[in-house]
């Protein structure tokens, strides 16, 4: 008997999401109850709670969506889905309780609450998640209420698109201003990048410049590409064709939290991609898969943490050092025009020093072939180790 009156939809995008949280809700009961389900089973008794005859019935439903699918993330747990979950689950697996298992969907619940902006949609006017809840409202507040709400949703979105900005071509966006010129290159090495970077065809191009510098000043850098086709009455195919090469090949570095890639196709929002993962990522792991040795060696640059210290912060510390030194004349004599003003500035972003007991900071030197300082210096930062370099202004987690 299925658990809900009706289908909660799912589309041909968000089978891969679906299968992904019926693992995550198989662990996490398995973890609960010491009952182990599997990939199956919990396929097919989580398309029961929502509604279908089972997974197979399921998959087949897509095929009818597929017009409409908007490649929207999939969020099957909120409180009227928990209820058939709980409901199917406790009733076809022995040493499962209702309550057990409601709990266990409440938790995943406000786990995805947490991680939703993960999967980011711009300019959206309602949560990309809110779909499935209308259509689930039914189960607890009538057909009448649903279908009015369902209604107001869709006037809401068509508004939205009918209001949204839209382009007589498509438009290419390149935002490298925050990445280092030798990463620059390494990802030009790839012909998925240069095909779609150098495409000659109907787009207009709006491309930002890397930075001529070894390092980034900014630990979090990221670099920025979007396609946005909205609105367009005619799209070449092979721009298609390059692009989605192209996705598939630089998603495959997006678990380094360098790449906010972005594409505005089937809707009037734009789709951001970001990847989860169940467990902690073990980059090498990730960087033995790729078979290409350009594509390891980028891989490489873009996990690597050095960063440099922002100018504007080092300029700020060297003004206060000055002031310092009018104020108190006599602290000249150990005070040096560099290592001190490096310090303070370090100290301002939130980094603390590490002494030996006698009062001195422990040093190395600088590992970067072009310094060579001896005054690479141990800094602490929210319990990370950092080294950190007055003379090339390089900050780098210890290893």
């Amino acid at each position: 008997m299925n658990s809900l009156s009706l289908m909660v939809p799912i589309y041909p995008s968000q089978l891969g999401d679906f299968k992904l949280q019926s693992k995550q809700l198989a662990i996490a009961i398995r973890d609960a109850f010491n009952v182990k389900i599997s990939a199956f089973l919990a396929n097919d008794l989580l398309s029961h709670s929502l509604g279908y005859k089972g997974h197979a019935d399921l998959i087949a439903s897509t095929k009818f969506r597929l017009q409409s699918d908007s490649n929207d993330p999939l969020y099957l747990f909120n409180e009227m889905t928990s209820l058939g979950i709980a409901k199917v689950f406790s009733e076809k697996l022995k040493g499962l309780s209702y309550e057990g298992v409601l709990n266990v969907c409440r938790e995943l619940y406000k786990r995805d609450l947490n991680t939703k902006h993960m999967i980011v949609t711009d300019n959206r006017p309602v949560d990309s998640g809110v779909f499935s809840g209308i259509l689930l409202d039914e189960y607890a507040n009538g057909q009448e209420e649903t279908e009015s709400r369902a209604m107001a949703l869709r006037f809401i979105t068509e508004m939205h698109e009918e209001n949204a900005a839209k382009n007589l071509c498509p438009v290419l966006r390149f935002d490298f201003s925050e990445m280092p010129a030798h990463v620059f290159e390494a990802l030009s090495n790839n012909k998925s990048f240069k095909d779609i970077y150098c495409y000659s065809g109907n787009v207009r191009v709006n491309n930002t410049g890397y930075l001529k510098l070894k390092h980034s000043p900014k630990e979090d850098w990221k670099f920025r590409v979007s396609l946005d086709i909205w609105g367009v009455s005619e799209v070449e195919m092979d721009l298609l064709v390059k692009w989605n090469a192209f996705k598939t090949w630089l998603l495959g570095f997006n678990v380094t939290n360098r790449v906010v890639f972005s594409e505005r196709i089937k809707g009037a929002s734009f789709v951001t991609y970001v990847t989860q993962s169940l467990n902690p990522i073990n980059f090498k792991d990730v960087s033995d898969k790729f078979e290409n040795a350009s594509d390891k060696e980028l891989f490489s640059l873009l996990t690597n943490t050095d960063f440099l210290l922002a100018p504007d912060v080092f300029d700020n510390a060297v003004a206060e050092h000055k002031q310092y030194l009018l104020d108190n004349p006599e602290k000249r004599v150990v005070s040096d025009d560099v290592i001190t003003p490096f310090a303070r500035a370090m100290k301002s972003i939130g980094f603390v020093a590490k002494i030996k007991e006698n009062g001195m900071t422990i040093s190395r030197k600088c590992p970067d072939e072009d310094c060579q300082s001896s005054y690479s210096s141990s800094y602490l930062k929210e319990g990370v180790g950092y080294w950190g370099c007055p003379r090339c202004k390089m900050i780098s987690k210890s290893k």
